[in-house]
């Protein structure tokens, strides 16, 4: 029956046509009403952030009733002239994702703003043959499933929470006299936020502290795996998932984090910083998107996994940041950290942030809103044990460019793993920053990766029952020393590394295995 849905459903899709003329001509209710040649943020303009998305009761029933009726309510805004905002602000250059619109401005401070909108186009993401067909229709009617005032909710959490954040205003983009210039037609008539963009330096403010530089993901994972001295504070970045996890925000890629560089004993920690909150209380509903998010359609196709709001995919886009900056959160951290964010994201903070949104919108969703939240803080402790047990299951370590000593030690349901950087000259003594101990019961597969330099890994202990660990030697004259013994039957220690380079002592309980290439480069250190 599922097969049969499904392939009518596939039918309808790639053999209508798309709609022309899909989004709302002009946000304004009322489009007689004159727009002042010179906007103030004292009068207010009645929008919506999209009426197209209102449907019938047949349509709802079949594609989901989402956030249609929050698409379709007018709301006050009052209209943005760039020119005298913020002290006057100066257009950059276009940016955002394959889906939204987003333009870069500086004010005359050299701080960095960005405005987006609130509309979305996913027909942007995909072939351009199938925009020309009906599933262009639906990936478009299907951006009702996102709250469009969600983002003005999450500082108000945010902060309670901890976590950095920025501080969208909402605006409504007159189609003359607004400073946009060339720009002008990418957001003329429509409903947009601005807020801060913390990308560099100079966008630093009192709230990050110590912080003395802000970096994107690429340049902190480069610096990350160059040197020990360089680590991601792993417990702020655990916070961070967890709330993302929180509030249902399942698009946290890594184009959605900078970081803050903080001096730190050993050199510099990173402290996370989100950002782009558009998907934030993301709601899936309706016949048709139920049936698409069964797991017989969701496991081959993994684009529609974020349709499913269990854990495991809420967490999907952002695994390959979580394998890196996770590695080393215990149970008990993240346990300790969901009973902090569950005092922290009280009654009182909840109506605070529901109240953050427009007025009329409160009306119309702000108690489910409400409960949906309250639910949510409710189930944090399991969200965190899921979510811990998720990334338990093969844990990945990696060294750096620099020389490092790994050691395992084995015994019955426990293996424990320490990571030390060790001086070119030996005099120094030895520096542990990672170390962790895995239960067998949760961890089946641990890889190590030494990357650059002379590395050295020592396995020793014996044990019954013990994850299978995999070493990835890496560039340079490694040493390879495994006296470990576990029962049962395969060999439990694999080793890649290259023969004529490599100092090896293993027993029978190991396997070694020889490549003619360089085996760190099997490890992605970034997305680029």
């Amino acid at each position: 029956m599922t097969f049969k849905y499904s392939f009518i459903i596939s039918f309808v899709l790639l053999f209508g046509c798309a709609r022309q003329n899909y989004y709302q001509a002009d946000a304004l209710v009322n489009s007689s009403v004159e727009i002042d040649n010179e906007p103030s943020e004292n009068k207010l303009y009645s929008v919506t952030a999209g009426r197209h998305y209102q449907k019938n009761k047949i349509h709802e029933l079949i594609w989901g009733q989402h956030y249609r009726q929050v698409w379709a309510t007018p709301v006050p805004a009052p209209a943005i002239d760039i020119k005298y905002i913020l002290g006057g602000l100066q257009p950059l250059e276009l940016g955002g994702g394959l889906q939204s619109t987003s333009l870069a401005l500086k004010n005359n401070q050299g701080r960095i703003y960005t405005m987006r909108t609130l509309d979305k186009d996913p027909a942007k993401s995909i072939n351009p043959f199938l925009r020309k067909t009906f599933l262009a229709n639906v990936m478009r009617d299907q951006t009702s499933a996102m709250n469009p005032y969600g983002a003005f909710m999450v500082p108000t959490l945010a902060k309670a929470a901890k976590i950095h954040h920025t501080n969208p205003q909402l605006f409504y983009v007159p189609p003359a006299n607004n400073g946009l210039g060339e720009f002008s037609n990418h957001f003329a008539g429509k409903v947009v936020m601005l807020e801060e963009k913390f990308t560099e330096k100079g966008s630093l403010t009192s709230a990050f502290g110590q912080a003395i530089d802000l970096l994107n993901t690429q340049t902190f994972l480069k610096n990350r795996f160059n040197s020990y001295t360089h680590s991601a504070d792993q417990l702020a970045f655990a916070r961070a998932r967890l709330f993302d996890v929180f509030i249902l925000d399942w698009d946290r890629h890594v184009g959605q984090w900078n970081w803050a560089q903080v001096p730190a004993e050993k050199g510099y920690l990173y402290e996370p910083v989100p950002k782009d909150r558009d998907q934030a209380f993301y709601r899936y509903d309706g016949f048709i998107p139920w049936l698409t998010t069964r797991k017989i359609l969701t496991q081959p196709f993994k684009a529609l996994r974020h349709n499913r709001q269990d854990v495991a995919s809420l967490i999907y886009k952002a695994r390959f940041l979580d394998e890196r900056l996770l590695n080393e959160v215990t149970k008990l951290e993240w346990l300790a950290i969901a009973q902090e964010l569950q005092a922290e994201l009280n009654d009182e903070t909840i109506r605070k942030a529901i109240a953050a949104m427009p007025e009329p919108i409160q009306n119309v969703t702000g108690e489910n809103t409400y409960n949906l939240i309250k639910s949510r803080q409710d189930q944090l402790p399991a969200l965190a044990t899921k979510m811990y047990t998720l990334l338990a299951k093969k844990v990945t370590i990696a060294g750096s460019d620099e020389k490092e000593r790994f050691i395992v030690k084995r015994s019955d349901s426990k293996t424990l793993v320490q990571v030390f950087n060790l001086t070119a000259n030996n005099i120094d003594l030895p520096f542990l920053f990672f170390e962790r101990e895995f239960l067998a019961e949760e961890t089946k597969e641990i890889t190590l990766y030494g990357l650059g330099q002379d590395d050295e890994f020592m396995i020793e202990g014996q044990a019954n029952k013990n994850p299978k660990l995999i070493i990835y030697g890496g560039p340079g004259q490694d040493t390879i020393n495994s006296t470990a013994v576990v029962k049962g039957r395969g060999k439990k220690t694999i080793i890649h590394d290259l023969p004529d380079t490599t100092k090896l002592q293993v027993g029978k309980e190991s396997k070694f295995r020889t490549s003619p290439e360089n085996q760190s480069e099997e490890y992605p250190r970034t997305t680029e």
